[in-house]
């Protein structure tokens, strides 16, 4: 590993053009050998990016595969002077080849082990391929269905989503400090920094007006936990803050995460977000974007030419100072120094390849069995009888999309679809499945009626596409779609033992049809092993453990609702609250369909008792919480104890309960567990209008359960001392 004096001597003998290129992402087409000249005059003129410069340029996005990586890395350190090598980056969101469950699934899990574990087969992959970086996780708190990347994120609660970017971070990377002689890891790019999980009306490169006490209280939690665990970059958000486009704002990179969090990795713009800042209408061409961006703090520039456009002559003209160029060029020579990428720029690309080979897909396969969340089991109708007579109906019945969104190099047509599986395990199973999600013919209702009619139960495959969620897919309607509905309520006329997996990217409005079934159970995109996975649950080999991590709404107009929501000035659960002037809706209850945290099994486990071991709390002393667990029943269950926590009195208006801690436990039949839950005195406090971090003397509240909705009688914790 190059010692940093040596880094700073490779940047002194840098020329300008040198060290901006350095600062400059292009996708691999600007680095194959066999461009024509149409192609030239194509997307590399409209970036302004000569041969020069291509051979002098810092990083790559998207290299297609191993033999592309090494031939590219081989040309470009034939052309650069100093030969620092390429860094290859790569939006591995969940997997490479082999596909786990979408981010929004995984943290259903509420088990960061089973997370860490498939970040950890992605890393692997992914450096197979020749790649170093993943812009991924995304840590973005989100509380909006209607925005196609809920799918990315871990949902709507602080604590969750902390937990698992740390997961995601520990998988990807391992300890940070051994990147360099650890090749089955690569370097984790956290993202979108920040607050651009609150896009107004869910609509995706909107704008976000978020106060200062929000942020620090509600989002930055998750990026801090990421960088804890040593992710090597952040990537800035299209968004705004405070009417300062993020990639222009020096109070989000400079104050908040070069200062206050004590960055000190690689920043990166997102697509073309640099040019965009003209859009914003905060300067008027490329060149001001270029001093704004990178005076700002953003380093790297993804796919724009602002940088390699412009700041040579800034730099030239005294209008950005040297040493702001050096600092982020710097960061770039230690992120490839710690992949150790100076001793081998070829970095991964000798591990053997376990794309899709058996031990990737057991884990992917747990993952999936893991994720999916019962939300309904009316009369134990799940599982089902491997030898009953089942239709298996709908849109998803014979589709390969199961992948999800933000899937590059995993494959539909190596994908195993639901109904090989499920024939393969009911042996009198009926398959009708529907050419199409939104449009299903006459002809195909009365195919799956007729089917409906000869069999003990149906199930109904039914959902979005991949290409209904993810990025660039806001949804004003969150239902499904109109042709489905009929179809569910067509089979419901004549068998009523219906059991609907849904496949889906967000949370979705149900109402309307969750009364057509007896059982439901949230697939979400469940990955390569999904169909596989799907049929173990259904039949009973595995019992479903997930729960929610964003709330499922009555009614779209709902949205954006969370279950941490702060309490209104006229409650309609007030003792003496008038029902007419109440805080409610005229038209659907103020409360979700389905709740944060909920989630059924086959079993059921129950709270028989839990207690606060010190109930007076002095200063920097921990809070112990014991809950003791019953499983009564005849089947191993797995369940997730979660620990909520009310502060009624404080400075601000506080959460009428806010998730600290959870535990998921497996629980043999006829056995009782006591499980310890414990909070640090620094995890009582909060952020007042000065973003301020404060403890307050006083009580706290404690509720235990299994879900938000459903919890326990309140405990108190006093608070002896403040800070």
């Amino acid at each position: 590993m190059m010692e940093n004096e040596k880094l700073q001597v490779l940047l002194s003998k840098m020329t300008v053009k040198q060290k901006v290129a350095q600062l400059l992402q292009l996708n691999p087409f600007y680095f194959e050998a066999d461009r024509n000249e149409e192609q030239i005059t194509g997307p590399m003129t409209d970036l302004h990016v000569t041969e020069e410069e291509i051979g002098l340029v810092g990083s790559i996005l998207g290299v297609p595969d191993a033999e592309n990586a090494r031939k590219i890395q081989n040309q470009h350190l034939t052309t650069d002077p100093n030969k620092i090598p390429l860094l290859f980056m790569i939006d591995a969101i969940h997997g490479y080849k082999t596909i786990y469950p979408i981010p929004l699934a995984m943290a259903g899990t509420f088990n960061p082990a089973i997370v860490e574990e498939t970040a950890s087969m992605s890393a692997y992959e992914t450096s197979t391929q020749g790649h170093h970086v993943t812009f991924s996780p995304m840590v973005d708190l989100v509380r909006d269905a209607r925005w196609g990347r809920v799918m990315e994120a871990s949902g709507e609660d602080v604590y969750v989503n902390q937990e698992m970017a740390r997961a995601f971070v520990r998988g990807y990377q391992g300890p940070a400090n051994e990147l360099h002689g650890n090749q089955e890891k690569i370097a984790a790019c956290v993202k979108h920094f920040a607050g651009y999980g609150m896009v107004e009306g869910g609509r995706e490169y909107n704008t976000v007006d978020l106060s200062r006490k929000e942020l620090f209280q509600n989002h930055l939690p998750a990026y801090e936990a990421a960088l804890d665990e040593g992710a090597k970059l952040v990537m800035s958000a299209f968004n705004l803050f405070e009417g300062v486009p993020v990639s222009a704002n020096t109070y989000i990179f400079r104050d908040i995460l070069r200062e206050r969090l004590a960055f000190e990795g690689v920043t990166i713009s997102d697509w073309g977000a640099v040019k965009e800042l003209v859009y914003h209408g905060v300067t008027g061409g490329k060149e001001g974007a270029a001093e704004l961006a990178l005076k700002a703090g953003i380093d790297i520039e993804m796919m724009s030419s602002c940088y390699i456009e412009y700041l040579e002559v800034l730099v030239e003209r005294g209008e950005i100072e040297t040493a702001i160029l050096d600092e982020a060029v710097l960061r770039i020579l230690t992120l490839k120094n710690d992949l150790g990428l100076f001793e081998n720029p070829y970095r991964g690309l000798d591990l053997e390849n376990k794309e899709l080979s058996e031990e990737h897909l057991d884990i992917a396969r747990r993952a999936a069995e893991e994720s999916f969340v019962l939300l309904k089991n009316d009369e134990q109708t799940l599982p089902l009888n491997t030898e009953a007579k089942v239709a298996l109906v709908g849109p998803f019945a014979e589709s390969d999309d199961l992948l999800g969104g933000w899937v590059i190099f995993g494959k539909r047509d190596e994908t195993p679809v639901l109904a090989t599986k499920f024939k393969e395990t009911f042996t009198n199973a009926t398959v009708v499945p529907t050419a199409d999600h939104q449009t299903i013919t006459d002809a195909e209702i009365a195919e799956a009626v007729a089917a409906a009619k000869l069999s003990d139960s149906v199930v109904l495959a039914v959902g979005e596409t991949s290409d209904e969620s993810g990025e660039a897919s806001s949804r004003s309607n969150i239902q499904l779609a109109a042709a489905q509905q009929k179809l569910i309520k067509a089979v419901a006329e004549v068998n009523e033992n219906i059991t609907l997996v849904i496949f889906n990217g967000r949370p979705l409005e149900l109402t309307g049809i969750e009364a057509y079934a007896k059982a439901i159970l949230i697939a979400w995109f469940p990955g390569s092993e999904g169909a596989n996975a799907l049929t173990r649950v259904l039949s009973g080999k595995v019992a479903p453990s997930a729960k929610l991590t964003m709330s499922f709404p009555r009614a779209v107009g709902q949205v954006p609702i969370y279950y941490n929501q702060l309490p209104t000035g006229r409650p309609v659960d007030a003792a003496d609250a008038d029902a007419a002037f109440a805080s409610s809706y005229l038209d659907v209850a103020n409360t979700p369909l389905y709740p944060f945290g909920y989630g059924l099994s086959y079993g059921e486990l129950t709270i028989t008792d839990w207690s606060i071991a010190n109930t007076q709390l002095q200063k920097d002393e921990a809070v112990s919480i014991e809950v003791t667990v019953a499983n009564t029943g005849t089947t191993t269950t797995s369940d997730v104890v979660q620990l909520y926590m009310n502060d009624p009195i404080a400075a601000v208006s506080r959460p009428i309960k806010e998730l600290k801690r959870f535990h998921k436990l497996t629980m043999a039949p006829q056995t009782t567990a006591t499980i310890t839950l414990t909070l640090l005195y620094k995890e009582l406090g909060y952020y007042d209008s000065q973003t301020n971090y404060r403890i307050d003397a006083g009580e706290l509240h404690f509720t235990v359960g299994f879900d938000s909705a459903h919890v326990s009688e309140r405990k108190t914790l006093t608070v002896k001392e403040g800070s």
